[in-house]
């Protein structure tokens, strides 16, 4: 099994339904994938990423101090599964414990414990999709690096997949003009079947 490094590029706002996008990108091949999450979740990211502090403790919180005092620490946060548009995340311990995930949740941890998150390269084949500059930056407001990609024109190698982006946001009803500013103040899915534009219920494990 191949695993990917992924480089985090945030929470977004998208839509005139406002629904929340993380956005994590396969660096070396220029793909991307976007993560759509519940509002709670998503909310509960983009606080993490701005570092601000409730004052009150959440779930979230109480399970990275667990970790943080009860064990030897989180060795990787990994994508291991992708199904039928559901992400199933594992984080794996020091000790070599795992657990499956959210890939909202896991999203949330690696962000509180300053991890990466990698995912299996099977599943980035399967769920990823290639992203063009113009399309992150009239998208996401992103002016992402260079990639040393030499695929033709798409990541599958047809003409049509380097539409797919633009095509998913069109779908939705977005236009660059419906973009927010993130909690982080750059300029963040589970990829679904796209009826509804969130993460489902039943990726709970």
């Amino acid at each position: 099994m191949t695993t990917v490094p992924l480089a985090y590029y945030g929470v977004h706002t998208l839509g005139p339904e406002n629904f929340l996008c993380a956005l994590l990108r396969w660096e070396e091949r220029g793909r991307i994938i976007p993560v759509w999450l519940p509002p709670v979740e998503g909310s509960r990211l983009a606080v993490a990423d701005a570092e601000w502090d409730p004052d009150r403790p959440d779930s979230h919180d109480l399970l990275t101090e667990i970790i943080e005092r009860s064990t030897s620490g989180v060795k990787s946060i990994e994508i291991s599964s992708y199904y039928n548009g559901t992400f199933v995340a594992t984080v794996e311990l020091e000790d070599g414990e795992e657990y499956d995930a959210r890939l909202s949740d896991a999203l949330i941890l690696a962000s509180k414990l300053n991890l990466l998150v990698d995912a299996d390269e099977a599943v980035l084949n399967q769920a990823s999709m290639w992203i063009s500059e113009s399309d992150a930056h009239e998208f996401f407001g992103l002016d992402l690096p260079e990639t040393n990609n030499e695929e033709e024109t798409s990541a599958s190698g047809d003409a049509k997949a380097d539409a797919d982006f633009a095509s998913l946001m069109r779908s939705m009803g977005v236009d660059a003009s419906d973009i927010a500013i993130d909690l982080q103040g750059t300029d963040d899915t589970d990829v679904t079947d796209g009826s509804n534009g969130v993460e489902d219920d039943k990726d709970e494990i």
